[in-house]
């Protein structure tokens, strides 16, 4: 929208430098409710129409697909005795069985 302002009009309008003025032109600085309030009343329009608020449909929507939450991941930790640590021993075996059942979910 150019309705022929200066940045050092608007700026003053707004109560700003015309630096940050330049800024907020720029999309470089954001812009605060009370310089939304000022450039309505500048522009003579609407905070509404200013946002592009008025092309929004209001109406809820479902969601168009369901959200799959990711399955947490998992840590086992293990101490063994020194019994246990015969890496063809029975206990080596059937965790080495768990984990790759755990690891095939």
């Amino acid at each position: 929208m150019n309705e022929g302002f200066t940045q050092e009009y608007m700026a003053e309008q707004m109560n700003l430098s015309q630096s940050s003025y330049s800024r907020l032109e720029s999309g470089t600085r954001g812009l605060k409710e009370k310089e939304i309030r000022a450039l309505c009343k500048i522009l003579k329009i609407s905070s509404d129409d200013l946002l592009g608020m008025n092309n929004f449909n209001t109406q809820a929507k479902e969601p168009s697909a369901t959200y799959n939450k990711p399955k947490p991941k998992m840590r086992l930790t293990i101490e063994f005795t020194e019994d246990d640590v015969s890496p063809d021993g029975e206990l080596v075996k059937r965790l080495n069985e768990m984990i790759r059942k755990i690891n095939a979910q």
